[in-house]
């Protein structure tokens, strides 16, 4: 199975021309067809990376948002044809009892 894996937001720059860095973070991990976007940085780079890196964010039909990412909040930098979208839990909610 062929896996790739492409950081398209940090907080560093990569070797290829074009690309910005900015806080955060965004990884495109595509497999056999199928695309999953981990976190979506600050939103300001992510659709310009992935354009200047030839990343197709159509093919994303998941999305997975860390509590760590602004867009959290409302999920405005999330690829219009994801068809889901998961939060991960900054922690176990407390026991009751």
């Amino acid at each position: 199975m062929n896996r790739r894996i492409t950081i398209l937001c940090d907080n560093t720059v990569g070797p290829v021309s074009g690309t910005l860095g900015e806080h955060g973070f965004a990884a495109l991990v595509e497999w056999e067809g199928d695309a999953l976007l981990f976190d979506t940085g600050m939103g300001e780079t992510l659709l310009r990376n992935a354009q200047r890196l030839g990343r197709n964010l159509a093919a994303v039909f998941r999305v997975v948002i860390s509590p760590t990412t602004p867009a959290a909040s409302g999920l405005s930098c999330a690829p219009a044809g994801a068809r889901r979208c998961w939060l991960t839990p900054i922690s176990s909610p407390p026991a009751t009892g």
